[in-house]
């Protein structure tokens, strides 16, 4: 933890769909933390119940059901229509793929605001960027707009249906869609870090895009609504119900499923996602083998630098499980070739993922390269791999570093390994 300098972690872990043990160091059980993009999965729960009910379909066009905004017309659309398979799945080809948050005691705008990049958004407008269903886009944006198809559709506030209807039903008990945390929970609540360093102000920021990122939650409450997919495969029952939860983990278009992103490992099917706030980041994953075996995880963290620690601890849970999944063995090995003098010069610099304040640098000290996180020493070493033009790293805890482009300078990389790629850009 110190190495990458996360101060408060929880953890939940699954076996079959029970809970088996949980731990928290820095923090406890109980305590609160900023979910993220995980929000985005608990939203895909709202949508499935409401087609569960028989009030929505997946593939009908919701323009018509939105209230107070539309997406603006464009070209871009040539007869085809905006659905809610399409939203969740990240096809619906609409901008903005996340949100920077506002300060606890500022303005916040509303979500029409927010959806027409009106002040005090400081967000772009919700666009159409491609047609949809013809290319995948991960967008913050896309799941806003599905947090006011469900306040058009229940006549009620995102927050306080989702809560009655999901939270709840799911046992979620400890968690909620808050802009801000109420002041009596803010006790509770887990003190955000920043790269490299830095506190958040007030703890946390304030994030009204409540569908896609304004989830609080905690380890055990996460785990509980990994364990209804799990259930969900074989049993059918409310919310979403089993036809929608096998369609859930299931590839819809790209990696994403109904919510999750969803893979085949090793004769598993394996589904998950990121969550990343600013100073908090998190990770929901849930697999299933044969429809006989099968268990997940539920990872918070409050520090940026749990991008990179929690694949560490996925490794360790699944050789400690025994999960068929995440084998250390499949990372991608260093490459023993002798690469030409100064390979390495164009990977030095500092990193920002896509869409997300989140940072690392790779910087050169004593003859090797190194992912730094923090304001101290170097982190984590690195190895080149694959080839002799340099052109992957990769680290001891299974992440993957790969570039994009071709030109002699790195502009792009993709960071991988036991989580869902990313993308980050240089600086």
């Amino acid at each position: 933890m110190r190495l990458y300098g996360v101060g408060s972690i929880s953890v939940t872990v699954l076996r079959g769909s029970e809970l088996h043990e949980s731990f928290a160091l820095g923090a406890e059980k109980s305590t609160l933390f900023q979910a993220g993009s995980l929000s985005k999965v608990l939203t895909a729960f709202g949508v499935l119940e409401l087609v569960r009910q028989g009030k929505l379909s997946l593939d009908q066009e919701i323009t018509p059901l939105l209230k107070g905004w539309k997406l603006p017309e464009s070209s871009l659309m040539n007869g085809a229509k905006l659905t809610a398979r399409e939203l969740l799945t990240h096809s619906a080809g609409v901008g903005v793929p996340g949100f920077g948050g506002y300060a606890r005691d500022g303005s916040l705008p509303t979500l029409i605001q927010i959806l027409k990049g009106q002040a005090p958004a400081n967000s772009a407008p919700v666009e159409l960027l491609s047609k949809p269903g013809t290319q995948w886009f991960y967008s913050g944006g896309g799941t806003t707009i599905l947090q006011l198809l469900i306040e058009s559709m229940t006549s009620a506030s995102f927050s306080d249906w989702m809560k009655r209807a999901i939270l709840d039903p799911l046992g979620m008990k400890e968690s909620g869609f808050y802009a801000r945390l109420p002041d009596d929970l803010r006790a509770r609540a887990a003190r955000g870090l920043q790269y490299p360093d830095t506190k958040i102000a007030d703890g946390a920021r304030a994030y009204p895009e409540l569908a896609a990122a304004g989830l609080w939650s905690t380890a055990d409450d996460l785990a509980r609504s990994v364990a209804a997919v799990i259930r969900g495969q074989s049993v059918d029952s409310a919310p979403v119900g089993r036809a929608l939860y096998q369609q859930m983990i299931h590839s819809q278009f790209g990696p994403s499923g109904l919510g999750p992103m969803v893979r085949s490992e090793s004769g598993a099917q394996l589904f998950e996602h990121e969550g990343v706030n600013q100073g908090f980041v998190s990770r929901w994953m849930g697999w299933i083998q044969d429809g006989k075996s099968s268990g997940g995880v539920a990872i918070m963290t409050a520090a940026q630098g749990g991008e990179f620690l929690i694949p560490e601890i996925l490794y360790g849970i699944a050789r400690d499980q025994g999960w068929p999944v995440l084998n250390p063995e499949t990372r991608i090995r260093p490459h023993v070739e002798k690469l030409p003098v100064g390979w390495e010069r164009s990977w030095i610099g500092r990193y920002q993922k896509v869409g997300e304040q989140n940072f690392f640098e790779i910087v050169k000290k004593d003859s090797r390269l190194w992912m730094k996180f923090n304001s101290s020493v170097p982190n984590l070493p690195l190895e080149r791999t694959e080839s002799k033009s340099g052109n992957a790293l990769a680290g001891e805890s299974g992440i993957e570093l790969r570039r994009l482009d071709q030109s002699d300078e790195v502009s792009f990389i993709q960071v991988g390994g036991p989580h869902p790629v990313s993308t980050w850009k240089k600086l």
